[in-house]
């Protein structure tokens, strides 16, 4: 968990972010309004905190508060990620800094730590800082203090928890940082998360130290395992980490394999039950890890396939069909390419490991038919061409 040396000032990120032409620019604005003269200050309070922390532990006062004591968390909190546009554009939509705009923030003492732990108000003091240049400019705060009988990782969950209550609530605020929010805060649904990632040594939002791998989108794959059940995601994940294909795990590619290997797990495990193998993990391998060194021998231009060769056109069209068809031309051409050069056996009856025609009439129809009746009306026409046409 962070220490002391390892908070981030808010002012000294404004500082190393931003220029000097961007510092005059919004420097020239004002400040309407003013902290309330009546308050409190935090220094005050601080001091006395440090003093004797019981006099105040648990207690929340609306006080005063210089910009220069404004820290940030990073173990939840996006200091060093401030969005300065959005700042700027409010500062010229203001016509300066808006004390009634900015209304009261929320920030965090700790024992032995004299400073204020930013938790919903890292934007008002970036914007007062910018208008004034002083670190000494005051904003409204509601400051808590922390029981000292409480463990460091205790603190930071509660703090975890205020930063979340208010990231849950502001569009600006990404999936990242509402997921790293709630899992420092122990929100159960992100320990579960992180929890069912950790085997795979994967990360989200720099939860997990040393990750060799990282999840940008913790909301795919909280689909595919509702959509394809844990088992195929599970078994998606082992096949790609486990051949080491790629570190920035696309989760939208996750969904598609995973969904890939539910809706053909008979034609799969048919092919495993006849060689002996497990063939999806070894076709992971093949097209992501071995095809490009192969076969550029022969042609400099041959390259691996990449999750983004899979999910192609995603930002046009939302739905999984296209890249689920695309794992269909993969595992297909493998399983034929493995007929050819090591002897493997399919179904005798079909020509593609996964039939296009006819597929399991005589029981449950599981197959490709299956899943173009399941298929969105509008992509439906495109599938097989798809599944059958190389597109890397």
């Amino acid at each position: 968990m962070p220490k002391d040396k390892e908070l981030v000032s808010i002012i000294d990120s404004y500082n190393d972010r931003v220029d000097d032409d961007r510092h005059a620019r919004l420097s020239s604005y004002g400040v309407i309004g003013s902290a309330d003269p009546n308050l409190p200050r935090a220094e005050d309070l601080i001091s006395q905190y440090m003093k004797d922390p019981q006099s105040l532990a648990g207690q929340t006062i609306t006080c005063t508060a210089t910009v220069g004591s404004q820290y940030g968390d990073p173990s939840y909190n996006r200091t060093k990620d401030i969005d300065l546009f959005r700042c700027e554009k409010n500062i010229e939509e203001k016509q300066g800094f808006s004390y009634a705009a900015a209304g009261v923030g929320s920030a965090w003492v700790r024992p032995n730590i004299e400073k204020c732990i930013n938790t919903q108000s890292g934007h008002r003091s970036t914007k007062l800082y910018a208008v004034t240049n002083n670190p000494n400019a005051r904003i409204n705060l509601q400051l808590h203090f922390h029981d000292p009988m409480n463990s460091e990782e205790e603190q930071i969950r509660i703090e975890s928890d205020d930063h979340f209550t208010d990231a849950a609530d502001r569009k600006n605020q990404t999936g990242t940082d509402k997921f790293k929010s709630a899992y420092y805060a122990g929100r159960s649904w992100a320990k579960d998360i992180h929890e069912f990632c950790l085997p795979f040594d994967i990360g989200i939002a720099g939860t997990l130290d040393g990750a060799k791998y990282d999840l940008p989108s913790h909301s795919y794959l909280s689909t595919a395992r509702k959509k394809a059940g844990d088992g195929n995601v599970k078994r998606y994940l082992e096949a790609f980490t486990g051949n080491e294909c790629e570190t920035l795990i696309q989760a939208s590619c996750v969904l598609a394999g995973a969904l890939f290997l539910k809706q053909f797990s008979p034609q799969i495990a048919r092919i495993d039950e006849l060689n002996g193998v497990d063939s999806f993990d070894l076709m992971i391998k093949w097209w992501f890890k071995e095809y490009g060194p192969l076969y550029r021998v022969l042609d400099p231009d041959k390259r691996c396939c990449t999750q983004l060769d899979i999910i192609e056109g995603g930002g046009l069209y939302k739905g999984s069909e296209p890249s689920i068809a695309r794992f269909v031309f993969l595992y297909n051409d493998f399983v034929r390419l493995k007929i050819a050069t090591e002897g493997w056996k399919k179904n005798e009856n079909s020509n593609t490991a996964i039939p296009f025609q006819g597929s399991e009439k005589k029981e449950k129809d599981t197959g490709w038919n299956d899943f173009l009746t399941r298929a969105n009306h509008l992509i439906k026409p495109m599938l097989q061409e798809i599944a059958t046409k190389t597109f890397f």
